[in-house]
């Protein structure tokens, strides 16, 4: 993505199970954006806990930061 000169504001991982810290670094690292913009997202036990696990990974804030360098 990066040859074809787009760069992500932020990573959501989905994953069975919640992520290590050290593969949260690595997507950092390699993705290349910054602290506290990786989220990852488990596998829930129903889809009604996706937006609240959402919530509490702040996406709204997330969003809203991108939306504002517009």
């Amino acid at each position: 993505m990066r040859y074809a000169g787009l760069t992500p504001d932020f990573v959501v991982a989905r994953s069975v199970n919640p992520l290590e810290q050290d593969v949260m670094d690595k997507l950092k690292l390699f993705s290349g954006v910054g602290p506290n913009k990786v989220i990852n997202i488990p596998d829930l036990d129903s889809i009604y806990k996706v937006p609240l696990a959402l919530n509490e990974a702040k996406i709204v804030e997330l969003l809203s930061e991108v939306i504002l360098k517009l």
